[in-house]
């Protein structure tokens, strides 16, 4: 449920198809040259998650038509960021270096920001979490001097994430985070924005120990997603209140809540979370054995 570049902007493939044909309008109907080249900006950056190699190649195309060196730095960061979405990472990472090595993208606050970003989730991925560190808070306090709400809340959330990972494990500074991007979703009525800050902060207490106060979280993110109607979304909220209710001792209630989801699962064909809600499952029941049969002293 974690954010990445770009991806609050018509992440559904229904919202993509709408999207692809407004801007495809807003290039041929843009003729003034500074306001173009924003528009392709926008473009690159909003097919590079549904359409990786479109967008590659689009941002290729529109670098090697510029003299400007800002614009063949804010298209080679399109570019690296469509090369990750490819798997291509180590690629990726060589472009977010190139870019971060130019004085001159530091004259850009956006693009310096989301370069760093992008640099530090791969520094993170990477095991490299004090560099990762670095990046994102550097990112985070350009942004929160020069950037809008919106990317103020998706660095946040990328620094949050990095904060609850085990192997940092700073989580009071990941829940203050957390708590920041779901004021800001509240604030704009976004209920899947709301529903992901919820499960975070509810993962984030799991991690840090606290149990109830995890349970009180993740169900509040499950009854939005509820209401949302998003069935996906649903079954994996369910997965992880049911795991928690597994360390809390609470084994039959989580059962009720797995068997539910393996059959979401099931009906949806989707292998790989199947195979984690029936482990999740077995682990269920060793807990129910645990808690129900009798000590060997009772037995005697």
């Amino acid at each position: 449920k974690e954010s990445s570049a770009a991806s609050d902007v018509y992440k559904r493939q229904d919202k993509f198809s709408e999207a692809d044909a407004e801007f495809r309008l807003l290039l041929k109907n843009t003729s003034e040259p500074q306001q173009l080249l924003k528009v392709q900006q926008s473009y690159c950056w909003v097919i590079a998650v549904q359409d990786p190699a479109r967008a590659l190649q689009l941002a290729e195309e529109y670098k090697k038509q510029q003299q400007d060196l800002m614009w063949q730095l804010r298209f080679l960061l399109c570019e690296g960021y469509a090369k990750e979405q490819q798997d291509k990472t180590a690629e990726a990472m060589l472009d977010y270096q190139r870019v971060l090595s130019y004085k001159e993208a530091e004259t850009d606050p956006e693009l310096h920001a989301k370069a760093l970003v992008l640099r530090g989730e791969q520094y993170a991925l990477n095991a490299a979490y004090a560099d990762a560190l670095t990046d994102l808070q550097k990112a985070y306090q350009l942004e929160l001097s020069h950037g809008t709400k919106g990317r103020q809340n998706y660095v946040a959330n990328a620094l949050a994430n990095l904060y609850s990972d085990s192997a940092v494990g700073d989580y009071d500074q990941a829940i203050t985070l957390y708590q920041k991007s779901l004021e800001h979703w509240q604030s704009s009525g976004n209920l899947q924005g709301q529903a992901t800050a919820l499960f975070n902060l509810g993962g984030t207490y799991e991690s840090a120990g606290q149990l109830e106060l995890s349970l009180n979280y993740l169900n509040q993110a499950l009854a939005i997603d509820q209401k949302r109607g998003d069935l996906d979304e649903i079954a994996y909220d369910k997965r992880s209140v049911a795991r928690v209710l597994t360390k809390s001792g609470q084994g039959e209630k989580a059962l009720v809540l797995l068997n539910e989801a393996i059959a979401h699962y099931q009906s949806s064909s989707d292998a790989q979370m199947l195979a984690y809600c029936q482990l999740s499952r077995a682990i269920s029941y060793r807990t129910c054995l645990l808690y129900t049969s009798p000590s060997p002293r009772d037995a005697t």
